[in-house]
């Protein structure tokens, strides 16, 4: 809480924070920050679904080998731990 505080003296000292260039700052990420977040959905989202859907499609043409691999099998009052 200190340091915080005297580092605001510091600048308000300073005045480096004036409010015109906090204005243009804002107006400047109100324009670009949304402009930023839609061109990024509307590429990413499409690209990430895509992603998953190759990746599922290879996951299941090649299916992970358990043949030789120790397996744990947790809840075995029930299901399938009651059976083995």
């Amino acid at each position: 809480m200190i340091i915080y505080s005297f580092s605001f003296l510091i600048f308000k000292e300073q005045d480096i924070y004036s409010n015109t260039s906090l204005d243009m700052i804002h107006a400047i990420l109100n324009v670009v920050f949304p402009l930023v977040s839609i061109t990024l959905f509307v590429i990413l989202v499409p690209a990430f679904w895509l992603f998953n859907l190759l990746r599922f499609c290879f996951k299941s043409v090649y299916p992970k080998e358990l043949a030789g691999k120790v397996i744990l099998i947790t809840g075995a009052s029930t299901g399938i731990g009651e059976r083995v």
